[in-house]
């Protein structure tokens, strides 16, 4: 049977594994390409990769249906195994992993990716990609609540937090939807008005651009 298109099939000796439909979202991409990384080591089976790694052959496998984010510990296994730097698909697990794991992970080992979160920080904000990030951010590192709760908190409409958060925008929100999601999260008021300048210093600086062309 032909696999329709966006739908990625592993075979193990001849056997097809569970298709994955990419089309479903990054969390599915995420575990076709650890398949395709399996595929490229040789297509070990996860009972070889388990004895190896000290993992259950059930964290392994699950690691690659795209459903859910595997732990930090899990996948680093995986792709070592595989003959693959782990510290390759730390930026992209962190766009995927929950609150608890990434906080179970630590820091990034390296230094460049150690920089690029604490640009999370709103008094380190400089871009508008990097405002929309740091947004996002404070939404995982709150134990990620669900769009609906936060819109229901903000008084705002679920499309509207969705659009904001939305990655590779490029607009700033208005200060009064920035507030009202910030509030949503029950955060100091210095933290609020650290944001608040960060917006500001953005808005500045976008004037002032528009301004020179």
């Amino acid at each position: 049977m032909r696999a329709r298109p966006g739908l990625w099939r592993e075979i193990v000796m001849g056997r097809p594994e569970k298709l994955i439909d990419i089309m479903k979202g990054p969390l599915a991409q995420f575990g076709a390409d650890l398949k395709m990384v399996r595929h490229r080591a040789g297509t070990p089976t996860y009972e070889v990769m388990a004895a190896e790694t000290g993992l259950s052959v059930g964290a392994l496998s699950e690691a690659a249906l795209g459903e859910s984010c595997p732990s930090w510990r899990t996948l680093s296994a995986y792709l070592r195994f595989c003959g693959v730097d782990p510290q390759d698909w730390r930026p992209r697990w962190e766009m995927l992993a929950s609150a608890e794991q990434r906080l179970q992970a630590g820091f990034p080992v390296r230094r460049e990716q150690r920089q690029a979160m604490l640009i999370m920080d709103p008094k380190n904000i400089r871009t508008i990609e990097d405002f929309v990030l740091g947004l996002w951010h404070l939404r995982c590192t709150s134990g990620y609540p669900p769009l609906k709760a936060i819109a229901s908190r903000s008084n705002r409409g679920i499309s509207t937090i969705s659009t904001m958060l939305a990655p590779g925008r490029g607009k700033l929100p208005t200060l009064d939807l920035l507030e009202s999601y910030l509030m949503a999260f029950d955060l100091p008021s210095a933290k609020i008005a650290e944001w608040r300048s960060a917006w500001y210093f953005l808005m500045t600086v976008e004037r002032q651009a528009r301004t020179a062309a």
